[in-house]
């Protein structure tokens, strides 16, 4: 999921830096989790969060074998 999110990043011309200041305590979390690869199991509302801001769809930043 991170390498999704990280190329969605760099399309936007938006830093990691960007994105984590306007994420939630939760979201940053998760990031964190979700860059080191111990977040199998995303949780929805953290998905969401990251989309809404990004402004993709979902399905732009889940895995494709999830």
């Amino acid at each position: 999921m991170w390498e999704k999110i990280e190329a969605i990043l760099k399309e936007k011309q938006m830093t990691e830096a960007e994105l984590l200041e306007q994420l939630s305590n939760a979201g940053k979390l998760f990031l964190k989790r979700t860059k080191s690869g111990n977040s199998p199991n995303p949780p929805y509302v953290r998905v969401c969060e990251i989309t809404k801001i990004l402004g993709v769809k979902t399905d732009d930043i889940i895995p494709d074998d999830y």
